[in-house]
């Protein structure tokens, strides 16, 4: 997780020093702005991070922080919350970071990228002018969700047919931890920043809290929300936990993609839904469970072998909208900067309103080179 210490002006000045010298940084400019992105952790700074560094002193736009995943909700709660806690929804979508810098509103991706899709959009999802006016070195920590995602497949429930904007935590330049809650909540409503819904409010964690949690999660569940996020209302700790349908979701969607996923995706889902759906009293969940993994994992490798099959290449194809034409662009140069395993490339535009709808193909190098590899009888060691 890297340092969790506020990083000083004059620290970080040698912190990115040595970052440079070790070859961590990356520059890179978004119209008016130059920033710099922490490519790996290195001198106290996390991957992610961002630095302005032709600011006098320059300033760092903290790396999204992880959140700890509790499986098992009663006793991860249990376990770990003191004190008041609130739960709000978790919003299955795409992080982004928030920032201003010289006159440009930047929303920055979880590896330290100024998103040309977000960043365009950003007028559409809320005025941040206003906030970063009253607050020119805030950081806005929020979620991205909708059918218009560039970068999702699936989600797990419908929030938009274009994308919505839900923030969650507000931060400060060279600060890790997030502002309380209190003052969070104050500034986002006087400045009309669309929150993340809030569940529930609790004074401790007792055993009716737990109940409590206990029944919101079935609620998201029956109507396929993403989870909860758990916060203590003093201190940074926090708690995600995810829905069983989600898991199953997540199999679903992602069934075809087995060169793309890391070792254990599909194993750690399933204990997951399993351990969710028994903690939560939802045995007839797990019917549904057992009749449903085999044909999802079938169709979706069917579906992936059919692409090969029939064009030479897994892909997948998404439609976006954008207020500048020229941020597809910059959204296909950024696909493709991101990960060396996705070829992008636009296949159609057309005008709709004030806005653009672009057509995008992502070709998944490496479920393509691995299908191909098997069907033309290339010899494995197993």
């Amino acid at each position: 997780m890297g340092d969790r210490r506020s990083v000083t002006p004059r620290g970080l000045g040698e912190r990115l020093n040595e970052a440079r010298a070790q070859g961590r940084t990356q520059r890179c400019r978004y119209g008016a702005a130059v920033y710099e992105r922490i490519t790996d952790d290195v001198a106290g700074l996390s991957r992610g991070a961002v630095a302005f560094p032709e600011r006098e002193p320059p300033a760092l736009v903290p790396a999204f922080p992880a959140i700890a995943r509790v499986v098992a909700l009663g006793e991860g709660a249990r376990r770990h919350l003191a004190g008041p806690f609130r739960a709000e929804e978790k919003i299955d979508g795409f992080n982004v970071r928030v920032a201003r810098e010289r006159g440009e509103t930047l929303a920055f991706t979880r590896g330290g990228f100024a998103c040309p899709f977000t960043t365009d959009r950003l007028p559409d999802l809320a005025d941040f002018g206003s906030l970063f006016r009253e607050e020119p070195d805030a950081v806005v920590g929020a979620e991205v969700a909708g059918a218009g995602s560039p970068y999702l497949r699936a989600q797990a429930r419908h929030y938009s047919d274009d994308v919505a904007l839900f923030a969650f935590d507000l931060s400060r330049l060279g600060g890790r931890e997030p502002e309380p809650l209190a003052r969070r909540d104050a500034l986002f409503e006087r400045h009309g920043i669309p929150r993340a819904p809030e569940l529930l409010r609790c004074d401790r964690c007792d055993d009716a809290a737990r109940e409590m949690l206990r029944a919101l999660a079935l609620e998201l569940d029956a109507y396929r929300a993403e989870g909860m996020i758990l916060k203590p209302e003093a201190g940074s700790r926090r708690l995600k936990y995810v829905t069983p349908s989600v898991n199953l979701g997540d199999i679903a969607a992602d069934a075809g993609l087995l060169a793309e996923l890391g070792e254990g995706f599909f194993t750690s889902r399933a204990l997951r839904f399993i351990i969710g759906a028994r903690e939560l009293g939802a045995g007839d969940r797990l019917g549904e469970f057992e009749r449903g993994l085999g044909s999802t994992l079938s169709e979706g490798m069917q579906r992936t072998l059919a692409q090969i099959e029939a064009e030479g290449k897994v892909y997948e194809d998404l439609a976006v909208r954008v207020r500048d034409p020229a941020a597809a662009e910059g959204l296909v140069a950024h696909l493709n900067r991101s990960s060396r395993l996705v070829q992008a490339h636009e296949l159609w535009r057309e005008p709709d309103g004030a806005h653009t709808r672009v057509g995008i193909r992502k070709v998944l190098l490496r479920s393509t080179s691995y299908l191909k590899s098997l069907l033309r009888g290339d010899p494995i060691v197993d």
